[in-house]
């Protein structure tokens, strides 16, 4: 699993656990699916995430307060899970603008896949599922 895919799957637990699952699906969002990009500008972070934007009209929230509600809802998470990861995944988040979440990974991430790619060499990436 990639760091995009691992940073996606926890955004879409912590939102699933979080108060506005009960209102999204007062309003009838039952399908939501979390989005994590690479932002344009890298002076941005390393991934952002934008659903607070996505949700926010539907949900009849100020899109930054879905935004604050989204990233304290992942900062507490991170806290329970600390002492039970062996490595940490997030360093940072920050909201941005209208509501945008920025995420900063923690540098032993980018450590432990350089190291990787050292350590597989042309086979690193390589996939036989295909």
């Amino acid at each position: 699993m990639t760091t995009l895919e691992k940073i996606q799957e926890l955004v879409q637990r912590v939102l699933e656990q979080s108060v506005l699952w009960e209102k999204m699906l007062n309003v009838g969002i039952v399908d939501f699916q979390v989005t994590v990009e690479y932002p344009r500008d890298p002076d941005h972070g390393d991934y952002a995430v934008n659903s607070a934007m996505q949700l926010a009209g539907r949900l009849g929230i100020n899109p930054r307060e879905v935004a604050e509600i989204l990233t304290k809802a992942i900062e507490k998470k991170m806290e329970i899970e600390k002492g039970k990861s062996a490595e940490a995944l997030i360093e940072s988040l920050e909201i941005a603008g209208p509501g945008f979440i920025n995420i900063r990974i923690c540098k032993s991430v980018l450590e432990n896949a350089i190291s990787e790619s050292v350590e597989k060499g042309s086979k690193f990436g390589h996939s036989d599922h295909l």
